[in-house]
């Protein structure tokens, strides 16, 4: 049947299929949506936070864990901490056999108390026995607004001194510096200023030095810095609680040896962390340290085995070394001998301290192989090291021996540690061999 156009016409079966194919041919026509840049920038920004929102309830909820932050703040904020601030520091003597040194104190801080814990001075054993009494320090400010302290006691005992006592002598201006770096200490020691202040009271007493004032101050939120003025120089540290970590400086002018304080320092400041939970392996203290010589030695007689000597420049003053001991320094009628362990790479570090667990590993089982680098030194020079003597003693040995039809009596001229005899006693011809040696130790 006809069909009827929107004027009114007639339209024929030809048009209308003609329009109906053209309607098809635009719906198969790709679809396209255009959009702004405004709306796929808000896109991408939605999307990213909505992605952030539910990763941090996720992990709040699922991984509960204490930040670096809380970590900080609960050092200081532990229930009772500040209850120890009501103990006094350690208090200073003069130990039994010294004077009290002639010092005038004069210092200055900043007017708030609540960045100073605590400070202590020198007091001779009188006063020591008798602190509720008063001090007998008198203090003042001098024109420059500095506190000035001296005390009456020592005044006294000066003017009763004789006028003929001798006077001390003037020490050339050099002297020994010693800087150690802890990592893996005790987060608890290393934040309490009265611990601190009693292990570095305790470290001059064994090291036979005089302390004439120290000052720790606590820091927020964490962290103590500590200063001791010694009567030889000075000693100081800095501590990160969270990080386990503390440098240390120990100062000391004149020929006072401090390379001997390292075990100590070691023993009274590398205090172990303690395990929270059961079965919990924690890393033990770890020291690097390093000597140094300071000042000037004007005369020609005022020598040191350190200054410009491979002891000086590569084994005690080298700061890189991951592992460093002192195994013997003994002095003899003919020489210095010198003999330390050290470890230069942290792998082999690691090595070695898998070698000591004793757990039947193949690190264990063969400790041998990780040892540390036995380094020998004479008046300061290298001698011969566990890793290098084997190529050094062989090729000294072995040549003359099988060059020899068949050698039964050898003489060793300066055997030093043995190793050229070692050698020698490797051939099964040889019946007798002497080692002469002008130093027995």
């Amino acid at each position: 049947a006809p069909r009827v156009n929107g004027n009114g016409s007639l339209a024929s079966n030809g048009s209308v299929k003609m329009n109906e194919r053209n309607h098809e041919e635009e719906l198969l026509q790709p679809y396209r949506v255009m959009v702004s840049a405004r709306f796929v920038v808000t896109s991408l920004l939605a999307s990213m936070l909505l992605a952030y929102s539910v990763g941090s309830a996720a992990r709040l909820l699922l991984l509960p864990h204490e930040t670096t932050h809380d970590k900080l703040l609960s050092l200081r904020d532990r229930p009772g901490y500040y209850e120890g601030y009501a103990r006094p520091l350690p208090a200073l003597t003069v130990k039994e056999g010294k004077k009290q040194p002639k010092t005038r104190y004069t210092g200055r801080n900043f007017d708030s108390t609540m960045s100073v814990s605590n400070s202590a001075w020198l007091n001779t054993e009188r006063d020591a026995n008798n602190l509720g009494g008063g001090d007998a320090r008198q203090c003042h400010e001098n024109k420059h607004g500095e506190q000035e302290c001296s005390n009456d006691e020592q005044d006294e005992v000066e003017e009763e001194e004789e006028d003929d006592e001798d006077e001390e002598d003037v020490p050339n201006p050099s002297g020994e510096h010693l800087m150690v770096d802890f990592k893996h200490v005790s987060a608890e020691f290393l934040n309490s200023e009265h611990r601190l202040a009693q292990a570095m009271v305790d470290l001059v007493n064994e090291a036979d030095l005089t302390l004439l004032s120290y000052h720790c101050h606590g820091l927020t939120p964490a962290g103590v810095s500590c200063v001791g003025v010694l009567l030889q120089g000075y000693v100081s540290f800095h501590t990160w609680p969270v990080e386990g970590v503390i440098t240390f400086d120990l100062c000391v002018g004149g020929n006072t040896p401090i390379i001997s304080a390292v075990p100590t320092i070691q023993q009274l400041f590398g205090v172990p962390r303690t395990a929270t939970m059961p079965n919990e392996a924690m890393a033990r203290p770890e020291i690097r340290w390093a000597h140094k010589l300071r000042g000037f030695r004007f005369h020609p007689d005022d020598t040191s085995i350190f200054s410009g000597t491979d002891l000086g420049n590569y084994i005690v003053g080298d700061m890189s070394a991951i592992y460093k001991k002192e195994i013997a320094s003994i002095e003899t009628d003919f020489q210095r001998i010198d003999i330390y362990d050290t470890i230069e790479k942290e792998e082999e570090y690691g090595m070695h301290l898998k070698s000591l667990a004793n757990d039947g590993s193949y690190f264990s089982r063969h400790s041998l192989s990780f040892r540390p680098d036995r380094i020998v030194l004479l008046d300061g020079w290298l001698q011969s090291s566990l890793k290098d003597e084997l190529a050094y003693h062989e090729a000294l040995v072995h040549p003359a021996l099988f060059a020899h039809e068949a050698p039964k009596r050898v003489a060793i001229i300066g055997g030093g540690e043995a190793a050229t005899l070692r050698e020698v006693l490797k051939h099964n011809t040889v019946e007798e061999a002497v080692m002469i040696e002008i130093d027995e130790k």
